[in-house]
């Protein structure tokens, strides 16, 4: 399922946006684990999500 919303992501932007933005999977299993699960984010953690997140705005800006 992933895999084919990655080809019509494509089909619709560049690609080199598009491989970098799908890399950024890891950050939903983060929101997902403190959501259901009620892990604990540190400092650290939240500053490199928040890293991560603003590199995917300036790359899809």
């Amino acid at each position: 399922m992933g895999f084919l919303a990655f080809f019509a992501a494509i089909e619709k932007g560049k690609v080199s946006t598009m491989a970098a933005m799908s890399s950024l999977y890891p950050v939903i299993t983060i929101a997902l684990s403190v959501l259901f699960l009620h892990e604990k984010v540190s400092p650290r953690e939240g500053l490199g999500i928040a890293c991560a997140l603003l590199a995917g705005l300036l790359l899809a800006g």
